[in-house]
C-alpha cells in the first residue's frame, strides 16, 4: 500500500531549522518516549515501550544535497548518502539494540503542533539476503512524531518504506500494508551532564 506523503519534499524546501516554535541547536537533544503498536499482521494488537531521541537537525545542506542526489541519482543512490550521513538521534524498542537515526527534521503544522520526521536506512537481515526477499527492497525506514506544545502526541513508523518521485511528489511506500502506530508519546527530561 502507498502512503502520499509528500514530507521529504517539504522537508527539503523548508529551511533546515523551521523553528517558529524556538527549538534550537542548544534543546538538544531532546528525547520522547512512548509505545509502538502493531495495527495489523502476525503482531496485531501487540505493543512495546519506546525511545526516540533528536542529537541533531538535519542542516539546509545536508537537505539540499540529498535531494539532488535523489533527483539525479534515483533510490540506490538516496539510500547510499543516507547510510553515509551521521546519525542524526536514535530510536530503540523494549530498551533493546538503538537504531540509528539519519535525517530528522522539525517543523510546525498549520494548527501550531510540532511535526518531527526521520529517515533512515534500516538493517537488511541476512535471512532477507538469502531468500531473496521482496523485503530487502524496501531498505528505508521512517517514522514521524506529531507533538502539542506539551511535547505529547502520536505518530507512525514504517519500517521498511521504498522512496519513489510520481507526478511530481515524492511517494512513501510501505512494504506492509499498515504502518506502526506510535501513541502516548511524551517528551522525557535529560539529565545534562
Amino acid at each position: 500500500m502507498k502512503s502520499r506523503l509528500s514530507w521529504i519534499l517539504i522537508a527539503l524546501i523548508m529551511p533546515a531549522l523551521l523553528l517558529s516554535g524556538g527549538t534550537r541547536s542548544a534543546d538538544l537533544p531532546q528525547r520522547f518516549s512512548g509505545r509502538v503498536a502493531a495495527i495489523g499482521g502476525p503482531a496485531a494488537g501487540q505493543s512495546a515501550y519506546f525511545k526516540f531521541q533528536v542529537d541533531r537537525w538535519a542542516t539546509r545542506d545536508e537537505l539540499r544535497r540529498l535531494d539532488s542526489i535523489f533527483a539525479h541519482d534515483g533510490e540506490e543512490a538516496l539510500l547510499a548518502a543516507v547510510a553515509e550521513t551521521d546519525p542524526a538521534g536514535w530510536m530503540s524498542f523494549a530498551n533493546g539494540l538503538r537504531y540509528y537515526l539519519r535525517v530528522i527534521t522539525i517543523s510546525r503544522t498549520e494548527d501550531g503542533s510540532t511535526l518531527i520526521r526521520a529517515l533512515t536506512d534500516r538493517p537488511i537481515q541476512f535471512g532477507e539476503i538469502a531468500r531473496g526477499s521482496r523485503s530487502k527492497d524496501y531498505a528505508f525506514g521512517v517514522v514521524e512524531l506529531h507533538l502539542d506544545e506539551d511535547g505529547r502526541g502520536g505518530g507512525s513508523l514504517i519500517p521498511a518504506a521504498r522512496i519513489r518521485f510520481k507526478d511530481g511528489n515524492f511517494e512513501v511506500e510501505n512494504f506492509q500494508v499498515l504502518a506502526y502506530k506510535l501513541i502516548r508519546i511524551r517528551q522525557e527530561k535529560i539529565k545534562k551532564k
